[in-house]
């Protein structure tokens, strides 16, 4: 093997390599929405919701913050009947408190909601 073939392997395999890094930091949510978050703090949000949200891109309480209400009821519908049952209309709102870290706006909030919906008086 020549010194040009072997310098030009190198080459390729370090682009190659770079592509596959941007890829899975794109993916793991580092590019544009921060690193992960635990979703399940928000109410109404258990592992599988987190999880199935993550799959769309959605793993960090900023990006939770800017979905559209049409955008999350999507994605739960995709998921099948049993994330159907979800309701997903307090979910920005949390995010928004839980993204500044604001946990006390966060908790008073939740204490007015009963699994993720605005309690009935």
């Amino acid at each position: 093997m020549s010194c040009k073939n072997f310098l030009g392997g190198v080459i390729v395999g370090l682009a190659i390599g770079s592509i596959v890094g941007l890829l899975i930091w794109y993916r793991t949510g580092a590019a544009g929405g921060g690193s992960k978050d635990d979703l399940t703090e928000i109410e109404g949000i258990g592992p599988k919701i987190a999880g199935l949200l993550a799959t769309q891109g959605i793993g960090s309480f900023s990006r939770l913050a800017k979905s559209r209400l049409e955008e999350l009821q999507r994605i739960l519908e995709s998921g099948g009947p049993h994330f159907r049952l979800a309701d997903p209309t307090s979910w920005p709102e949390q995010a928004n408190f839980a993204a500044a870290s604001d946990w006390a706006g966060l908790r008073d909030l939740q204490g007015r909601l009963s699994r993720g919906r605005r309690a009935s008086r």
